[in-house]
């Protein structure tokens, strides 16, 4: 059955509950070819909002094209430039023998592999060997400005996932290069998104690649209004009350409203009520409780500390009554075990304040490690 709500995918126009004034901003920064770094957690609506400010430039002008390139699994930065160059050759190539051309052109020293999916000549992806990359690193990072300029576009690239570079050996210096890059390519502006907000935030004021765009929490009139409309147009119905508590529960989170919202309606046959919303949390809390438990079993003791203290609304986890309360063994110790989280990305910090950043789990901590069972 096909469900209205859409969570687990980056959403179309139709779909998006826009961020207005951001995706505008983003939008125009794209209009003066400005580089833009948006930073927020995990299933915030990063790439959507990204994807719909392209979409209107795209409207507005014929001599824009633009590519979106997820670089989540690099590891390393010869397998980042491998995905910038095999996505940026896709996007501005009708078939695999003009992006053979184009690498033939641009990077003459490579022996690229191509592969063609499903006969589809179409459909196909470059495979570069590292050793190759190594040795013509500038090339590889210039490719983009080379394309657009031969082919005389405008190209947006949108980068997915880019705290993934501070997994890589020698990350800041590599930053530095991909930022001198961006700053010096003319037709060429690049738009990135990352998790790990508090720590790329760091990073970024000691190497910055462009204006950088916190996502922001959706009004939650506007989410509710949305959850109503969507329960309409499939003729069921749910009050303005009963869908506020949705947006509650997902902790003003999209994601997480799209996902019990979408439970909900599925448990709803007329009218959706709190009652239905709360069994539909649960069982999304139940549906997760193995992978919470796997989780929580890759932690240490000292951090798990750390988190019941987090959701029982600690905040200043450093005096003598609080450590004790918690078993956490030292500030030291507290430390250490918020950064721990912060680069695993299970907590954030958003407006001054240490949060758990999925609501299912906060909650399935509240029940299964401290002595509060609400949510």
């Amino acid at each position: 059955m096909e469900t209205p709500f859409v969570y687990n995918r980056p959403v179309e126009y139709q779909d998006f509950i826009e961020y207005e004034s951001l995706q505008e901003r983003i939008a125009d920064n794209i209009r003066k070819m400005k580089n833009t770094v948006v930073l927020g957690a995990k299933k915030t609506g990063k790439t959507s909002l990204l994807k719909n400010a392209a979409s209107k430039i795209l409207q507005e002008r014929c001599d824009f094209r633009v590519c979106s390139i997820d670089v989540g699994e690099a590891g390393d930065k010869e397998n980042y430039l491998a995905m910038i160059a095999d996505g940026v050759v896709r996007a501005v190539s009708e078939d695999f023998s003009e992006a053979a051309a184009y690498i033939k052109l641009k990077l003459p020293e490579t022996e690229p592999r191509i592969s063609v999916e499903s006969g589809d000549s179409n459909k196909f992806h470059l495979r570069f060997d590292k050793s190759h990359i190594t040795a013509c690193i500038e090339k590889f990072i210039d490719l983009p400005e080379q394309i657009a300029k031969e082919k005389e576009i405008r190209l947006i690239v949108i980068i997915e996932n880019f705290q993934i570079i501070m997994e890589m050996p020698d990350y800041e210096e590599f930053m530095n290069r991909i930022g001198e890059a961006a700053e010096r390519h003319e037709n060429v502006v690049y738009c990135f998104s990352a998790n790990k907000r508090y720590l790329m935030s760091e990073l970024l004021k000691k190497h910055p690649i462009g204006e950088v765009v916190h996502m922001t929490r959706i009004p939650e009139k506007k989410q509710t209004e949305y959850i109503c409309r969507i329960f309409s147009q499939t003729a069921k119905y749910i009050d303005e009350e009963t869908a506020s508590l949705i947006v509650t529960l997902a902790e003003g989170q999209p994601y997480h409203m799209q996902q019990i919202a979408q439970v909900s309606w599925l448990r709803t046959y007329v009218v959706c009520t709190k009652e239905i919303v709360r069994e539909a949390h649960q069982a999304l809390i139940d549906q997760m409780s193995m992978v919470f438990a796997d989780l929580t079993e890759m932690l240490t003791p000292q951090q798990i500390c750390y988190l019941r203290a987090i959701v029982s609304g600690e905040q200043v986890i450093s005096t003598t009554d609080i450590l004790h309360k918690y078993g956490i063994t030292s500030a030291t110790s507290a430390s250490r075990s918020k950064s721990a989280l912060l680069n695993k990305d299970i907590i954030d910090v958003i407006d001054g304040k240490t949060v758990v950043l999925n609501p299912l789990y906060t909650c399935w901590i509240r029940k299964t490690m401290t002595k509060n069972s609400e949510c």
